[in-house]
């Protein structure tokens, strides 16, 4: 059996653990996404409600949102982990210019080069659990960027998990 947790960055680096959630029964898309430091702990969060799409949509989303809050925070060499190979593969290949994302991606080169040595990294569901939560609260909140000094109480528990190093079996994400 696979076993995943979230991973801290190295120490004295930060990581953005980023999600994008998508129902499908109406299309409404947020996301949401959690930056940490090598102890684990909690340094900000965020939710974004966009309206209708797909999940990749949702996802290039999580992730420029994170770029987003970096920037605003001057921050640099910081990871950016998602839980889609899609997005990463559009980001670091590039899409052509009649993709419907195309906007978006270049958006996100472009803000990834300004700020500086982004790693773009790969985790399963299972560990980003937070993030996952933080994207799905988001269907439930008005337009817009809300930025989250501490954890809402729905994910005090899965942050103390992550601290814990608390390992949870691939396909378990609940």
């Amino acid at each position: 059996m696979e076993l995943e947790v979230a991973e801290p960055p190295e120490c004295g680096s930060l990581k953005f653990n980023v999600d994008g959630s998508c129902w499908r029964h109406n299309n409404s898309i947020s996301c949401g996404g959690v930056l940490r430091d090598s102890d684990g702990r909690w340094i900000t969060g965020f939710v974004r409600r966009m309206g209708k799409g797909n999940s990749l949509t949702a996802e290039m989303w999580a992730i420029y949102s994170s770029l987003q809050i970096a920037w605003d925070n001057r921050l640099k060499d910081i990871i950016i982990e998602t839980d889609s190979l899609l997005a990463i593969t559009l980001i670091k290949d590039g899409v052509d210019r009649f993709h419907p994302l195309k906007p978006l991606v270049s958006a996100i080169c472009n803000l990834a080069d300004r700020i500086g040595n982004i790693n773009f990294t790969h985790s399963f569901r299972e560990g980003n659990r937070v993030a996952n939560a933080l994207a799905s609260s988001g269907h439930c909140m008005d337009f817009g960027l809300y930025s989250l000094d501490i954890p809402p109480s729905s994910c005090i528990l899965l942050v103390e998990d992550d601290i814990r190093g608390v390992l949870f079996p691939r396909g378990f994400a609940g």
